[in-house]
């Protein structure tokens, strides 16, 4: 099965609940949200790159839309992008300013060096190692000068990578899934050509998962 049409079959199936606990992501990621609004402000005026109506936003696996919503309500220009119809579906519905988009960030046509926010947030874990600098050079080809790429996955001792269910949504659906070690993590991205601006680790109160949050910037830029 293609690697896309897993993804749009596994988060179809648990959009519903995506949906449904959109609230608590919302409590959940306003400091998330608020850190990176801030550090896009702040290279906006380290660039001189103030000529702009709205600070465009491009949310990368955009799920159910919180995220999307709480960038519109800072005033930016937000589009999301995500495999799956139902999650799609949500987002319009939590969203419906944004424009959202059904397909693969990897292969969809998106204007280049346009964004002045890539947010991936959840989402480079979804990739096995041997996708990452693919995904990161695409994502890198969005961005545009002086504008920020924010990635955040979930941090663990041990970098490995396989099929594993995703239990805490209904009927724990088997989907890739990769842990990344936050060393490993930083070495693969100063390896694509990135500088971290800023990092922190945040525990998700609801699960006790550890978070590695990274805002990044093209180091050639």
């Amino acid at each position: 099965m293609h690697a896309s049409t897993e993804l749009a079959r596994v988060y179809d199936g648990v959009a519903a609940e995506y949906f449904g606990r959109a609230a608590s992501d919302y409590q959940n990621d306003v400091p998330i949200v608020d850190r990176v609004w801030q550090a896009s402000q702040v290279r906006l005026q380290q660039t001189r790159d103030l000529d702009v109506s709205a600070v465009r936003v491009l949310d990368v696996g955009c799920g159910s839309g919180v995220n999307l919503a709480m960038f519109e309500a800072l005033g930016a220009d937000a589009t999301g992008i995500d495999v799956s119809p139902n999650m799609v579906r949500a987002a319009t519905i939590t969203s419906p300013n944004s424009m959202v988009i059904l397909g693969d960030i990897r292969t969809q046509h998106l204007p280049d060096l346009d964004y002045h926010i890539v947010f991936a947030k959840a989402f480079v874990h979804l990739f096995p190692l041997k996708g990452f600098d693919p995904l990161m050079r695409r994502m890198k080809s969005l961005t545009r000068a002086g504008g920020i790429l924010y990635i955040a996955t979930t941090s663990h001792q041990v970098s490995s990578e396989g099929y594993f269910e995703k239990a805490d949504y209904r009927g724990s659906p088997v989907r890739f899934r990769r842990y990344w070690n936050e060393s490993d993590l930083r070495t693969k991205v100063s390896d694509c050509g990135f500088r971290v601006l800023d990092s922190w680790n945040n525990t998700d109160p609801r699960n006790g998962k550890l978070w590695t949050n990274l805002i990044l910037t093209d180091e050639s830029r």
